[in-house]
């Protein structure tokens, strides 16, 4: 069984997607009965799991566009520095 409240969660999801697993649970997680804090009103962590489950092509494109994003402000604030 998947523990969608633990803190560690997305981290787990990220993997199993990465590497295409077809099924995962948390049941041998030294975690798997760990409750994070989770705001009920945010669904980009479902969304981003439904896109990770049936648009594995999608879920990455949207990885890789989140990563552009970070490089693009590290960029940005070094050149503040400068």
């Amino acid at each position: 069984m998947r523990n969608i409240n633990c803190p560690f969660y997305r981290k787990c999801l990220d993997y199993a997607v990465k590497q295409y697993l077809r099924s995962w649970d948390c049941s041998d997680c030294q975690y798997h009965k760990t409750q994070g804090d989770m705001d009920e009103t945010d669904f980009t962590e479902y969304h981003l799991l439904l896109w990770g489950i049936f648009k594995p092509d999608l879920y990455r494109k949207y990885r890789e566009a989140e990563a552009m994003k970070r490089l693009k402000g590290a960029g940005q604030e070094q050149r503040e520095k400068d």
